[in-house]
């Protein structure tokens, strides 16, 4: 927005007023009487592009807050910008009350890397009705596997990578309250061998991740 800028030479505006103005006061006497009670018909009509150096932009519903946009936010045609402001305020306020109740509830807490049995206890978010979550789990990868050869009398090591973990994603609906079993697959047990010739040992499969019934398998060997 742009704001009007004047000259300061005194023209900036045209004043105006009604038609029948010099019968309704034939003289000075009248005229004076009129200005003094305040009946005095005037009106600032309009801006005088002569004593403007810029003309700014006009203030209105269209340039302040649109009734379009307005319903947006559930209000009338009758709000104001201070309504909007209100607005954002309470989406702030609601979503950061959202984020503190966003919380783990393991028996203990559950962090990246950890593996095991946990609980998730669903946080109230929406005044006590169901809403979805997003679930994606990973399962425990597999340990490498070793083995040994022989060529030319000489012992060459082989370890193949172990395998990932199996991934899974799903939209569930939880109810507040609510306590869910979530398992975190661990990884495949280490292996080892001795220096032989023609020694192997596989890797060992990795543990099943669930939470609510549903899983991703390990990696397997």
């Amino acid at each position: 927005m742009k704001d009007t800028v004047i000259k300061g030479t005194g023209n900036s505006r045209y004043l105006k007023s009604v038609a029948n103005f010099k019968s309704l006061y034939p003289t000075y006497d009248a005229f004076v009487e009129a200005l003094v009670a305040g009946t005095l018909p005037i009106d600032f009509n309009g801006v005088n592009p002569d004593g403007i150096t810029q003309l700014g932009t006009p203030l209105s519903m269209s340039t302040l807050l649109k009734h379009t946009t307005a319903s947006l936010f559930g209000l009338d045609e009758n709000a104001v910008p201070d309504d909007m402001f209100l607005k954002f305020h309470q989406f702030q306020e609601t979503f950061w009350n959202l984020i503190d109740k966003i919380e783990y509830s393991t028996g203990g807490t559950y962090t990246s890397g950890s593996n095991g049995t946990f609980t998730w206890t669903a946080p109230d978010l929406f005044n006590g009705e169901d809403y979805e979550i997003g679930v994606y789990m990973i399962g425990g990868g597999s340990s490498g596997a070793l083995a040994t050869g022989d060529s030319s009398g000489e012992y060459y090591w082989y370890m193949p990578g172990g395998a990932s973990g199996c991934g899974k994603n799903a939209v569930m609906t939880v109810t507040p309250g609510q306590t869910y079993a979530a398992v975190v697959g661990a990884g495949g047990a280490a292996v080892s061998i001795t220096n032989n010739a023609g020694s192997s040992q596989d890797g060992k499969a990795g543990g099943t991740t669930s939470f609510n019934g549903m899983t991703a398998a390990g990696g397997g060997v």
